[in-house]
């Protein structure tokens, strides 16, 4: 299984976390070179919609690789939306207070429009 899926739709790279472990610990040094590889493959996009639905927990490894994501994302000016977030992830980005930082999403379709109609 591919740890992650990308497909373009309205000019905005869609990037579905497929394997959970990957993102949860197991290994999240190869998600993170697959995110920078797949973001460097579609710099043209006007912005990144994140679905997380298969994704219940978030380790502080994974959070360190959102925060990294969104940092790249947004130095390239372009949007960073976080989709269908679990809502015990969401609980958890409370907890560290990045709701705040991190744009939200409860459906992709939704994400995509807001980035598309920007």
């Amino acid at each position: 299984m591919q740890p992650i899926n990308d497909r373009i739709e309205s000019n905005v790279l869609i990037v579905s976390i497929e394997d959970t472990k990957s993102l949860n610990g197991s290994t999240p040094e190869d998600i993170r070179k697959k995110l920078q590889e797949t973001l460097a493959l579609h710099q043209n996009v006007k912005g990144i919609v994140l679905d997380l639905s298969k994704v219940d927990m978030i380790t502080s490894t994974a959070v360190a690789t959102l925060v990294l994501l969104r940092k790249s994302v947004h130095a390239s000016s372009r949007r960073l939306i976080l989709a269908v977030v679990h809502p015990d992830v969401l609980n958890s980005l409370k907890i560290l207070r990045l709701d705040k930082l991190f744009e939200m999403s409860d459906e992709v379709p939704g994400a995509v429009s807001a980035i598309a109609s920007a």
